[in-house]
C-alpha cells in the first residue's frame, strides 16, 4: 500500500513539475502526450529505484524523498530528452531553479525532525532560546527557494 501512494506522491509531483516547466521555459514544446510520457517514465522509474533501494535497506518513508531527488532529476531529464535541451537554451537554467527549490525541500525534510528531536531532548531553558532557531532556518530556506 505505501508503494501506491509513493507512485501517486511522485506522479503527481513529476505532473506538477512537467506543467511548471512548460509554463515557466519559453519555447519548449511538450505535447500533452509527451508530458504523459515524461510523468509516467519519471514516475515509474523512481519508484523501481525505491523498492531497489529498500530491498537492500530498510529505512522509513520520509527518507525516501531525500535519498531520491537525485534520482527523480535524472530520469525527469532524461525523459524531456537530449533534444528539448538543443532547442531550447534556457532550458538548463530553468531546471537548475527547479533542482534548487526540489533540494531545498528534501533538506527542509531531514531538518525540521533533527530540530525536534534536539528540543525535545533539551532542559525548558534551553527549549526557549531554541524557538527562534526554527523560524530562522525556515526563513533562509524559503528564501533559498525564492
Amino acid at each position: 500500500m505505501s508503494w501506491i501512494r509513493l507512485y501517486a506522491m511522485s506522479f503527481t509531483i513529476t505532473l506538477g513539475l512537467v506543467y511548471q516547466v512548460k509554463q515557466m521555459v519559453v519555447g519548449l514544446m511538450l505535447s500533452t502526450r509527451r508530458s504523459t510520457v515524461i510523468t509516467l517514465s519519471t514516475s515509474c522509474s523512481h519508484i523501481a529505484l525505491m523498492i531497489v533501494i529498500s530491498d537492500a535497506w530498510v529505512f522509513s518513508v520520509p527518507l525516501d524523498i531525500v535519498v531520491s531527488v537525485i534520482p527523480f532529476i535524472a530520469y525527469f531529464l532524461l525523459a524531456i530528452g537530449k533534444e528539448s535541451f538543443e532547442t531550447t537554451p534556457s532550458l538548463t537554467n530553468q531546471l537548475l531553479r527547479q533542482t534548487y527549490s526540489l533540494t531545498t525541500q528534501a533538506v527542509l525534510v531531514l531538518v525540521y525532525p533533527t530540530l525536534n528531536a534536539i528540543f525535545a531532548a533539551l532542559s525548558p531553558i534551553h527549549q526557549a532560546v531554541s524557538v527562534f532557531v526554527l523560524p530562522t532556518i525556515k526563513m533562509i530556506m524559503e528564501n533559498v527557494v525564492a
